[in-house]
């Protein structure tokens, strides 16, 4: 059985800051934290409307729109400080 990729590419995916944004939904999937379809696009409008200028919002902004469980949360910080570190 393939591994999940748990670690980011670097700097970015081959398809700029989207790329990297599916490839961190996809690493989400894979420590266990069901993000569907429309949480993922969620995810794109949030970037959209707070860019990457504020990392505190866009770890909120992401937060909200990625993850359905609070038991997920101490999983997902650990997964967005890899995917965007500061």
């Amino acid at each position: 059985m393939a591994s999940r990729r748990t670690r980011p590419p670097q700097p970015l995916a081959p398809h700029g800051i989207p790329g990297h944004l599916v490839e961190f939904v996809e690493a989400l999937r894979g420590v266990g934290i069901a993000v569907g379809p429309s949480e993922t696009v969620d995810a794109g409008r949030v970037m959209t409307v707070l860019g990457l200028g504020d990392r505190s919002a866009l770890r909120e902004g992401l937060a909200c729109a990625v993850l359905r469980r609070p038991d997920h949360r101490d999983t997902y910080d650990a997964m967005f400080d890899l995917w965007w570190p500061a």
